[in-house]
């Protein structure tokens, strides 16, 4: 996180380093760099992490984040459903 708010660059982001950066640019409020992490996990949906991301979307409050993977589970439901995460976040795919 450092790195990014002295240089603005991120190099070698993966979908963990993502996940654990957004966190941390909400709680330290680098919105910046919260942003660039939103965008690399909406482009890296997968049936085995959707459901994390829509617990981190819930978690920070963040609709945007959330509308896309709801999408996302929408559109791949059949694989999600059959997931180890799909029981503790059944119940947010429908609030709003």
């Amino acid at each position: 996180m450092l790195v990014y708010i002295y240089t603005a660059h991120i190099e070698d982001l993966t979908w963990e380093r993502a996940s654990l950066l957004y966190a941390a640019a909400d709680k330290y409020a680098t919105f910046s760099l919260k942003n660039v992490c939103s965008s690399y996990m909406k482009d890296n949906f997968s049936p085995s992490n959707a459901c994390e991301v829509l617990l981190l979307s819930e978690f920070h409050a963040d609709s945007d984040l959330k509308s896309a993977v709801q999408n996302y589970i929408l559109k791949h439901l059949k694989e999600i459903i059959n997931s180890d995460g799909w029981k503790p976040i059944q119940h947010l795919l429908l609030k709003p």
